[in-house]
């Protein structure tokens, strides 16, 4: 995954962007890779300030995390570790549509109430609009109560004409407290919760190879055999 660029957005704030982004890290962290947590919400710095305080408890791994300022600094940040996840600011414009361009995965978190997902749906019709396919933008529902709304989210979104990730991220008492000593959701004490979320994270780490696959795809379908290239050097061959 060297060098591979994820951003976590959204249209609205507490959808669970920065819960999705600190956990992304964690796990890859977790995993054996060099992950760089980069905040752009510079007034809030809520990622840069998670890391702080997991630093200050002693909490391993820990995180690189640093505010990012513009998409020009994205380039830099990414040769510098395995893995660059980008926390967005709480609100979708011009800048959420570059740091997509320039990610290799975008992930837009959404609650399963119809005053998030419809924004929701909005910002995945600009991404495609934008040349952000499906494949590169993905949905996935946070803070799901029960199996009930996590259907009815689905369907509304099918209905629109896009899937979510096939984990969703559960919301309760244990999840909604975790970050405030700089823990990730992964890292809750009950297993029964822990669990699930980790499995929401390799989720995402399996669409990322989807992602790796169709990369790898297009370049060889771009890539003109040797033996086929024009003869630059005036020489037969």
């Amino acid at each position: 995954m060297q060098g591979w660029v994820v951003s976590v957005g959204g249209q609205k704030g507490g959808s669970g962007k920065s819960t999705v982004a600190q956990g992304l890290a964690v796990e890859a962290e977790r995993n054996g890779a060099r992950a760089i947590l980069a905040d752009m919400d510079e007034s809030q710095q809520t990622s840069v300030r998670w890391a702080e305080r997991r630093k200050q408890a002693g909490i391993q791994p820990r995180i690189d995390a640093r505010i990012l300022r513009a998409v020009i600094g994205i380039g830099a940040l990414r040769r510098l570790c395995d893995l660059l996840v980008i926390d967005l600011p709480s609100r979708a414009d011009a800048t959420t549509l570059n740091v997509a361009k320039a990610s290799d995965m975008m992930i837009v978190t959404t609650d399963t109430n119809v005053f998030e997902l419809e924004p929701t749906v909005m910002l995945m019709h600009e991404l495609k609009a934008a040349g952000v396919n499906n494949v590169k933008a993905a949905i996935a529902l946070t803070k799901v109560l029960d199996a009930k709304r996590e259907t009815e989210a689905r369907a509304y979104l099918a209905r629109a004409g896009y899937d979510a990730l096939p984990v969703p991220l559960l919301f309760n008492r244990a999840t909604h407290d975790i970050g405030n000593e700089g823990w990730a959701v992964t890292e809750v004490k009950q297993e029964n919760i822990a669990a699930p979320a980790r499995e929401f994270f390799t989720g995402i780490t399996e669409a990322l190879s989807r992602v790796r696959e169709m990369t790898a795809g297009e370049q060889e379908q771009n890539h003109v055999p040797r033996e086929q290239e024009p003869d630059r050097g005036g020489r037969e061959r």
